[in-house]
């Protein structure tokens, strides 16, 4: 009886100091709370908001011991979401309204179901080609099922825009280069992979008519293998002949790679196809795999399902990773003076919103690093003997055999690795003239040419004869096909010699199809010989496939 007399007064006690389970014995303690716990829960669920400030002000600390300098105008976290069509074009024109100094939003031509394919290009002087600024491109989305690359060149867009002025690195990048940069190539796929993401890996990776983009253009080994040409692949392929890149880089998703050029090979088959420029392509896939915290890892970190697969230094040859016709890389090399590597940037390609600053993260200052390779090499301008620039004019490097050609103002930009190097400037009406230089590892060095015109070449309205005359004519004709002379062994040379710009594509009466393989009228290089079948090389071209092989399947990257 005294016991609950007792124990009666304590719980008293317990009410009146409010301090019920300091009185409490403990079997009764674990009898109380048991069934849920409800006690230890709720302690946790008040602890989470003292929690997460001090985080962000760690996290926030950590960043500014990284990025010194570099954190200033940085996208915020809470920005990072997936950007459907509207929303990408929304973004585009607050930027470009918001930073009119420095931007220009422009539309090279529509998708297959007319949405427009937009550019934003940053520069100091928007919608101008400056004589001695290199011009370098990004592209992204041409799997539209690929979507890291168009959220992170949105954010790389923002990025450069908030930091000029701000950050050194970006301003001067911004000063010294003209930049243009597609964010999404097939509109329609995004918009197809983003509503039905979870049905299906590949669904949007063709453009609306089923085509791949990235098996679209015409291929330098094998003529007449890819499917008709689509909107898109038009639009861009007019857009890269319309202006003067040096160097470009295209995003996908599937893996974690540069891949460089070539991406197929003569005989078709999977092995080593190296370009007359190999070196330098290393160079640039190392310029970005380097800087990339993982990519350049022997074991880099793997989330997906899919089989790992490893590079060495995170670079590959496009043909010996698996061979590819039609391949966008490759007809920039071959057609254009622009450098072309594609970025395979995570195994995910269609990440989740929260995977994006990661993402971001990893790619950002390598983004700044492989456009800053525009700068390396050689670069000046060509003129003739009155000073003025000279367009189309060849420049080449001595046992390399890939020419580039000036712009309309005479500029050139030619990319090197570092070393000694013969290099010659030949232009129609002038006389040859050969340079010795030395390359370094560091900003471009200026090799300037001052053509004389040839002295043969004088008016035909001044002879004193038909015969003169004609004779003159005869070996102007002889000069200009010295210039633009077809080796059966080296294929089309291919200089431009008429008096449009070697980068204007259309022409009055000229269809775009043979505009795509004869730029501004001119044969385009080639590296096989132009007077043998192209069937002899690959059994598989005499089947109407577009391309499709055992090791070209639509699940696989590029």
């Amino acid at each position: 009886m005294w016991y609950a007399q007792y124990f009666v007064l304590l719980l008293l006690i317990s009410f009146v100091s409010g301090n019920r389970r300091q009185f409490i014995p403990r079997q009764l303690i674990h009898k109380s709370f048991s069934k849920a716990k409800d006690e230890p829960r709720i302690n946790k669920v008040q602890e989470r908001p003292r929690r997460r400030p001090s985080a962000i002000v760690q996290s926030h600390r950590h960043h500014n011991l990284d990025d010194h300098s570099h954190n200033k105008g940085e996208v915020e976290e809470e920005d990072f979401t997936h950007h459907n069509y509207e929303e990408l074009t929304w973004f585009l024109k607050s930027v470009a309204k918001d930073f009119p100094h420095i931007t220009r939003l422009y539309t090279i031509g529509l998708s297959a179901q007319n949405r427009q394919l937009w550019v934003m290009e940053i520069s100091t002087k928007p919608g101008k080609h400056q004589p001695g600024i290199p011009e370098v491109k990004y592209l992204a989305n041409m799997h539209g099922n690929e979507v890291a690359g168009r959220e992170i060149l949105l954010h790389f867009i923002r990025y450069l825009c908030k930091n000029y002025k701000v950050n050194p690195r970006v301003t001067k990048l911004i000063d010294k280069t003209r930049i243009h940069i597609i964010a999404s190539m097939n509109p329609d796929g995004y918009e197809l992979a983003a509503t039905r993401r979870n049905l299906s890996r590949i669904l949007g990776r063709k453009n609306s008519f089923g085509i791949d983009l990235n098996r679209n253009f015409p291929d330098q080994f094998f003529f007449g293998v890819t499917a008709p040409l689509q909107p898109e692949t038009r639009a861009v392929a007019k857009w890269m002949h319309s202006i003067p890149f040096v160097l470009s880089a295209n995003f996908h998703g599937g893996s974690l790679v540069a891949n460089y050029p070539f991406d197929d090979s003569p005989s078709g088959q999977s092995s080593y196809s190296a370009t007359p420029d190999d070196d330098v392509f290393r160079q640039l896939a190392r310029a970005y795999s380097e800087v990339h915290p993982t990519m350049h890892l022997a074991n880099p970190p793997w989330t997906c399902k899919e089989p790992r697969e490893r590079f060495i230094d995170g670079i590959t040859n496009g043909a010996a990773w698996y061979s590819v016709s039609g391949g966008m890389q490759d007809y920039n090399y071959v057609h254009t003076n622009a450098f072309e590597v594609t970025l395979e940037i995570g195994c995910e390609k269609f990440p989740n919103a929260s995977d994006l600053p990661s993402i971001w993260k990893d790619n950002k200052d390598a983004l700044i690093s492989y456009l800053e390779q525009a700068h390396r090499g050689i670069h000046g301008f060509v003129t003739d003997e009155d000073d003025k620039g000279i367009s189309g004019a060849r420049i080449s490097i001595s046992n390399r055999r890939h020419d580039i050609f000036s712009a309309k103002d005479g500029d050139y930009w030619r990319l090197l690795v570092p070393g000694a190097y013969d290099v010659t400037a030949t232009a129609v009406g002038h006389e040859p003239e050969t340079k010795s230089i030395i390359v370094n590892s560091d900003d471009a060095t200026e090799v300037d040419f001052k053509l004389k015109r040839l002295t043969v070449l004088k008016s035909l309205h001044h002879q004193d004869s038909e015969e003169e005359a004609f004779n003159l004519y005869q070996m102007q004709r002889q000069a200009n096909d010295q210039l633009t002379m077809t080796s059966p062994a080296l294929g089309f040379a291919g200089p431009p010699l008429n008096s449009r710009h070697q980068y204007e594509l259309e022409r009055p009466g000229i269809n775009i199809d043979q505009s795509l393989l004869l730029d501004a009228g001119r044969p385009k290089r080639s590296f096989l010989n132009p007077f043998v079948s192209q069937l002899q090389f690959s059994p598989a071209l005499t089947s109407n496939n577009f391309g499709v092989s055992p090791s070209n399947k639509p699940d696989r990257p590029r």
